[in-house]
């Protein structure tokens, strides 16, 4: 009797939970035509129903799960925030309280390898005051200073002096500028031509320097030893009277090289630089030579550089007067329309100039004994190569 009860009840349970699902189902199709105007529309949209809507519970039981089994895993391998470590890519924002010397007074401030790194530097408001970047840096902005001694290492950007007087800068850059500045010693080693506004009294020397890693430190900020423009000064508020003068390096009358003199690992001696010392063009009286470094097959960069410094620092030691250099790249059968002679014509490769004022002898002597890849130009061609040759490395200087 109990089995006949429980049998007859189950059954009519499920009858009717039967009948209450077909009846929902009927409705929403009846629903669904009556909403839908296009009879076509109605019967693809019960098509995709009505096996959906039996199938509810199972869906519903079924998503429950997954999203059980979602979180868990989340949760499993969820990382948080602070866990997350440190990528290759990551770069720390500068601090620009590291990267200035503002409002110094009578000090030597210094900035030595690994403190700059290619970051910009700003020194302002300084008076009295020996200032040392001994780094690589992008660009340095020199303002309002007064009766201090600056030097910086390799700049790939402008050092931009604005109103300071009394002052003096030994610097290499790209762009040198300066605005608004009166009574300054610059000494400078430029890739391009020194711009000067609204500037008096400015004199400008070639720079000869040498501190740890300076060879380094231009290979970083991409400037080759051999592209100096330090006396091609352009003034964009000319005078009648010249607001600028190119003149001999020398020390002596230099104010605040006392200072300098007790810092370790710097100096300005020319025999001793790594920058070869430039003379004044128009106080050089011997004759002129031009002379062409090839580099070697498979040579480096550094070796290159290397060899052709020693060669001159050896020239020059000698008696030498340097004027002017050039640095450029010249591809296969590309000089072939500007030179006649084949074997200039089929130059190729990395190639240094060098402008030197000395007895021809002594040079062609000097070069047999360091390397068969330098050459002296004859002087019919002097006139001729140099102009074409200068004409090619400024149309790239001008591109880089």
């Amino acid at each position: 009797m109990i089995l006949d009860f429980v049998t007859n009840n189950v059954a009519s349970i499920v009858s009717n939970s039967f009948l209450l699902i077909c009846g929902l189902h009927h409705t929403l199709i009846n629903f669904t035509r009556h909403q839908i105007y296009s009879q076509s529309l109605a019967n693809n949209f019960i098509a995709e129903t009505s096996p959906t809507f039996l199938n509810w519970p199972f869906l519903m039981l079924r998503s429950c799960c997954s999203i059980s089994k979602r979180s868990k895993r989340e949760e499993q391998y969820h990382i948080r925030n602070s866990d997350c470590g440190k990528y290759s890519w990551d770069k720390e924002k500068p601090n620009p309280a590291e990267y200035c010397f503002v409002n110094l007074y009578g000090e030597i401030a210094i900035k030595s390898d690994g403190h700059i790194t290619g970051e910009q530097f700003t020194v302002e408001k300084c008076k009295e005051c020996c200032i040392l970047l001994l780094d690589y840096l992008a660009t340095v902005n020199v303002d309002d200073c007064e009766e201090c001694l600056i030097v910086t290492g390799p700049c790939r950007g402008s050092v931009f002096i604005r109103d300071c007087k009394n002052i003096t800068v030994f610097t290499i850059s790209q762009q040198f500028r300066s605005r608004d500045c009166i009574n300054i010693d610059v000494f400078l080693f430029c890739t391009t031509k020194p711009i000067i506004e609204s500037s008096k009294l400015m004199r400008f020397r070639s720079l000869t320097l040498s501190y740890d890693k300076v060879e380094e430190h231009m290979m970083k900020a991409s400037l080759s030893p051999f592209i100096n423009n330090w006396n091609n000064v352009h003034d964009f508020t000319p005078d009648d009277v010249p607001n600028f003068e190119i003149c001999i390096t020398e020390y002596d009358n230099i104010k605040k090289m006392d200072m300098i003199r007790n810092v370790k690992n710097i100096t300005f001696f020319p025999e001793l630089s790594f920058l070869p010392l430039y003379a004044v063009p128009n106080k050089i009286t011997g004759k002129k030579i031009l002379i062409l470094c090839m580099e070697r097959d498979g040579e480096t960069l550094t070796s290159f550089n290397g060899r052709i410094l020693k060669f001159l620092k050896e020239i020059l030691a000698q008696g030498a007067e340097l004027i002017t250099t050039r640095d450029m790249t010249i591809r296969k059968k590309e000089l072939e329309p500007s030179f006649m002679c084949k074997k200039y014509a089929k130059l190729s490769g990395r190639l240094i100039t060098l402008e030197i004022a000395w007895n021809r002898e002594e040079i062609e002597k000097s070069i047999r004994m360091i390397s068969d890849i330098v050459e002296v130009v004859d002087d019919c061609d002097f006139e001729h190569h140099r102009a074409t040759l200068y004409r090619f490395a400024q149309m790239q200087t001008d591109i880089c």
